[in-house]
């Protein structure tokens, strides 16, 4: 517990801190503070309704088990809209694969993450890995 402080001690620290805020003092009571409730944190709302996610969890199922598949058989098809699809081996297939990972995880990450960093992160890696895929077959 601090000591009252005599009118010519008061009146000397007026005159030594005059205009500055004066040094924190241990044990001194937080008077803004006292008596206020903290602020209630807003809901979280989903980013996206039941059926939008679980249709993005079919989806990224779906876009990883047919990336699986071709890499397993080494012949992963993309098809082509008004032309003949594409096929792809070897390094270029795995590179397919792990764009439709990225793929996957984006879907998953836009369905259930709440910050879009991790979106982002996984969405580069799909376009880069497309490209190098595409670079490479």
């Amino acid at each position: 517990m601090t000591r009252k402080k005599t009118p010519e001690e008061l009146l000397e620290e007026h005159r030594r801190y005059a205009g500055k805020p004066r040094p924190y003092t241990p044990g001194h009571p937080n008077l803004l503070a006292d008596g206020l409730t903290p602020p209630a944190a807003p809901p979280v709302k989903p980013r996206v309704s039941f059926l939008a996610g679980l249709g993005a969890v079919l989806l990224a199922l779906l876009a990883s088990g047919y990336g699986a598949y071709g890499v397993i058989v080494d012949d992963l098809y993309l098809p082509a809209k008004g032309r003949p699809g594409t096929h792809y081996h070897g390094i270029a297939a795995q590179l397919f694969f792990l764009m439709f990972l990225s793929l996957s995880g984006w879907l998953l990450a836009s369905a259930f993450a709440r910050g879009k960093r991790l979106g982002n992160w996984l969405l580069a890696a799909t376009v880069l890995c497309m490209l190098a895929g595409i670079a490479v077959g």
